[in-house]
């Protein structure tokens, strides 16, 4: 696996999630066929605008950590990585779940599909996050978000799929794509922030990017007879990830790679004798993807770049020459991304449903608060429920977000206990989370 980290460049722009493809095309409108499939085509414009942007920027700061800060899109290890679905049947979602998960036995990450038999759903009115990841059925195509780009408002705004799998919704179960977990792994990969393995250095000096000699046609003829792609479609997807300041991770080449698709041996200069040729998708997680998946979220917590926009603004006053407005707004957006990962989260549970009118106030008010508040949940006959208004934290770093969830609990339902949780519990959860417990009536 290819876990070096995107940094954009005009020419890469786009390589940051290529999608499996996949067969078992039914009725009415058809799924993806065999290939590949790109976003569409209002979503590559704007991720190739926001790139590009945050590119230049970052090319007249000369600051690496700023560099750094700036192509950086994956999750810190340790991180609780909520995910939601906008259409689709609960076993659909539990399916995908399942497969999910493989990446984070692992990662060092948990992906988090909601309550169990009850999985989070996201809708086309959200106006905050309810979820770092949303999946769809309804665009064209199989693609996915990188990493944190999943929470940038101009790319990805609250109200709009992060990863897409056409057509899963009315398929399921019957007339799934024989390659369906393979297309799951490998858009997960995606979100994880991986990139694919084809665009790694080893590939690009593969790469027929020229006609041969004896009129072997270039990968912009293959592809274009593949795909139907134009020559900047195929550079944007296919051309090398280079290493730079934003790179943190490097990998050899691995042809098993849930991460490397398959295309057609004229695409290479030595065609079937390529490294990087193989005649279908990889369709399971390969040894040195969990490698990889561990390297990149290790077992101790990871770095989270609390001071994002002040290491960034500081680099901007010292910028050797001034950026546009577009550039600054681009970086903006970049550093707000980052802080709305880093958003504590705060569950709410309850005893009785007669509650349940009063924690979708505390919901609410939770937001506007500053967290991210994924479920509401009835936990009768689940969990003890207390006698009195509770507020849980589990580390200590996390008292202030706790006390913040108290003054939003106590202003919705009276006085509040703050309680921090210690021992084998709170030694299992690594990043900012916090939970309100409402008492009261359990009948």
């Amino acid at each position: 696996m290819d876990t070096r980290i995107f940094r954009a460049s005009p020419s890469a722009a786009l390589g940051l999630a290529l999608c499996l493809a996949a067969t078992g095309a039914v009725a009415q409108r058809s799924a993806p066929a065999t290939g590949v499939d790109d976003y569409p085509p209002a979503l590559a414009e704007r991720l190739a605008r926001q790139h590009g942007l945050e590119q230049q920027a970052a090319a007249k700061l000369s600051s690496p950590r700023s560099d750094f800060i700036i192509s950086r899109r994956r999750w810190s290890a340790g991180d609780t990585i909520l995910v939601a679905f906008n259409g689709g049947t609960p076993a659909l979602h539990a399916a995908i779940a399942q497969v999910a998960t493989e990446w984070g036995r692992s990662a060092n990450l948990k992906f988090d599909f909601g309550p169990p038999g009850r999985p989070r759903t996201w809708s086309t009115a959200d106006t905050n996050y309810t979820a770092h990841i949303r999946i769809g059925f309804n665009q064209p195509g199989y693609w996915s978000a990188l990493g944190q780009d999943s929470l940038n408002t101009v790319s990805f705004p609250p109200n709009e799929p992060s990863m897409n799998f056409e057509r899963f919704d009315v398929q399921w179960p019957h007339v799934m794509p024989a390659r369906w977990k393979g297309v799951v792994l490998h858009e997960f990969g995606h979100a994880l922030g991986f990139n694919h393995e084809h665009q790694h250095k080893e590939c690009f000096d593969e790469i027929r990017w020229e006609a041969g000699e004896a009129g072997e046609p270039d990968v912009y003829q293959v592809f274009l007879a593949w795909q139907g792609w134009d020559k900047a479609k195929v550079d944007n997807n296919l051309r090398a990830i280079g290493i730079g300041p934003g790179v943190d991770l490097a990998s050899p080449l691995d042809r098993r790679s849930i991460m490397l698709y398959a295309m057609p041996a004229a695409a290479y200069i030595r065609k079937e004798r390529s490294k990087c040729f193989i005649a279908q998708e990889n369709l399971v997680l390969s040894v040195q993807d969990k490698q990889g998946a561990r390297q990149a979220y290790p077992g101790a917590a990871g770095e989270v770049f609390a001071n994002a926009r002040e290491v960034v603004d500081e680099a901007i006053s010292r910028a050797a020459s001034p950026l546009s407005d577009a550039e600054a707004g681009a970086l903006q957006t970049r550093t707000s991304t980052i802080a709305v990962a880093q958003k504590p989260l705060l569950y709410i549970q309850f005893g009785s449903e007669s509650q349940r009118s009063l924690a979708r106030r505390i919901q609410a008010s939770g937001r506007t608060a500053g967290f991210m508040v994924p479920d509401i949940e009835n936990v009768k006959n689940k969990r003890a429920i207390p006698s009195e208004h509770q507020v849980r934290y589990f580390r200590e770093q996390d008292k202030a977000s706790a006390e913040a969830a108290a003054k939003v609990l106590e202003a919705a339902a009276g006085p509040v206990r703050v309680l921090a949780v210690r021992g084998r519990v709170a030694s299992r959860v690594h990043r900012n989370l916090i939970e309100i417990w409402i008492a009261g009536p359990t009948t």
